[in-house]
């Protein structure tokens, strides 16, 4: 069965201009106010709506056990965002949404039967989700075990879109020097976001490169027998 059959076009190019805008938009927020804090309530919960609508063969209740979980979880943050089992709460119910996103993700690439700008679509989509997800574990490390990074720049709060920027550098092997992991805990999870970056680059293309031929293959030999 063809991928467009499981995956609308709609929600998925949606997710990725929703993906793109955050990307973009945060950065040029001032950190530490709640302006920025509200910004990032409302960004995250878009991401959940759109991702959850693009990833049809997730069931229906797990839709709504995660959708109720970041949205719970990230107003209890934004009402008292000092209070650290809040905040906790809420990474880890972003990082349950960006984890089953980009396990959804790889799933519809694997399963589909041809190439088409849809499946492309899906697969720039879950490196940027993934990259998000590397981006959370790191701010939840950094939560939780504050100094586990060192990033060069005068603001002593470490803010999200740094780990944003860290994540999507360290899957990238390009390691600026400017974030750097600290205690243990950083460095593995270091190593899982580069580990993952090369092999998603590398697999991926081999896999979308071999569907691809494959039905080029069977176009060709369907139009020789007619």
């Amino acid at each position: 069965m063809a991928i467009t059959v499981k995956q609308p076009f709609l929600p998925i190019l949606a997710l990725l201009i929703c993906q793109l805008l955050v990307l973009i938009i945060q950065p040029l927020l001032l950190s530490g106010n709640s302006f920025t804090l509200l910004y990032g309530l409302v960004a995250g919960f878009l991401l959940t709506g759109v991702m959850l609508t693009s990833l049809q063969q997730t069931h229906r209740i797990f839709k709504w056990f995660i959708m109720l979980t970041v949205l719970l979880s990230g107003v209890l943050y934004y009402i008292s965002p000092d209070v650290q089992l809040y905040k906790t709460t809420y990474i880890v119910a972003i990082i349950m949404l960006l984890v089953v996103g980009t396990v959804m993700q790889i799933g519809a690439i694997l399963k589909s039967s041809r190439v088409d700008k849809t499946v492309l679509i899906i697969c720039i989509n879950c490196y940027i989700t993934s990259a998000y997800a590397g981006a959370a574990l790191s701010w939840l490390i950094e939560t939780l075990i504050p100094g586990s990074f060192s990033i060069s720049h005068p603001v002593a709060i470490h803010q999200l879109h740094d780990f944003v920027y860290f994540s999507f550098v360290t899957m990238a092997t390009l390691g600026y020097g400017d974030v750097t992991p600290v205690n243990e805990f950083a460095k593995v999870a270091a190593i899982f976001i580069s580990l993952f970056g090369q092999l998603y680059v590398a697999i991926f293309i081999a896999v979308v490169l071999g569907k691809y031929l494959q039905h080029q293959q069977q176009v060709s030999s369907a139009k020789e027998q007619n």
